[in-house]
């Protein structure tokens, strides 16, 4: 591979982790004292942040009995889920050596201020120059147009690869578009055995040459 090649990664509990940041950030702005139990009711629900929001918000105001309507745990949540944010294992060392060799493209659905919050909370400006946020392009994965505003933008390169953790708006997305697509599956159970699948980031550069 070379220049010509472009790796489009997602955010969320790719290259951070945004679940354990909704866990924390639920425990220091809603409710003190979280269960496993409760811990793993909440991430059900939540689904990877793929769930209605208003819907989860409603359902955790009923789980937790928090007294607030879904629009103020959705404010709660949306304006202090950045600050708890961090960076997956081996981000930073997988990125400084792609960077040398190839395209990196960032490609993210949710809101722009969220999600530009994440971005410079654990500094992944400095590996991406080509950042795509839903709100702003007006396309959410796993929408067509939504990988064409990154080909249309990075047109002189010749192969994309996107690389994520949602095996339908990631990879399927991607793959349906004429990408190729690597699922990042730490659980290393994989539903499709003509998906290519990492369970660490570290090794995604074996998978490329």
């Amino acid at each position: 591979m070379n220049k010509k090649a472009v790796l489009v990664f997602d955010l969320d509990n790719t290259l951070i982790l945004r679940d354990n940041a909704m866990i924390d950030c639920i425990k220091i702005h809603l409710y003190k004292f979280l269960s496993e139990e409760q811990r793993y009711a909440i991430l059900q629900q939540d689904n990877h942040g793929h769930s209605n929001r208003i819907e989860f918000c409603n359902w955790l105001n009923d789980f937790l009995k928090l007294e607030k309507s879904a629009a103020e745990i959705w404010k709660i949540i949306k304006e202090n889920i950045a600050n708890f944010v961090i960076l997956n294992d081996d981000v930073e060392v997988t990125l400084t050596q792609l960077e040398k060799q190839y395209e990196l493209a960032l490609l993210s659905n949710g809101g722009s201020r969220n999600q530009r919050n994440k971005i410079r909370r654990v500094g992944l400006e400095r590996f991406f120059k080509h950042i795509f946020i839903s709100e702003e392009i007006g396309y959410a994965k796993p929408k067509r147009k939504s990988f064409f505003s990154v080909q249309q933008k990075l047109i002189e390169h010749q192969i994309f690869y996107m690389i994520g953790d949602h095996l339908e708006k990631d990879i399927y997305g991607a793959k349906n578009f004429g990408w190729e697509a690597i699922h990042y599956n730490p659980s290393g159970i994989s539903r499709n055995k003509n998906i290519s699948y990492i369970k660490h980031l570290s090794v995604l550069e074996q998978l490329l040459t």
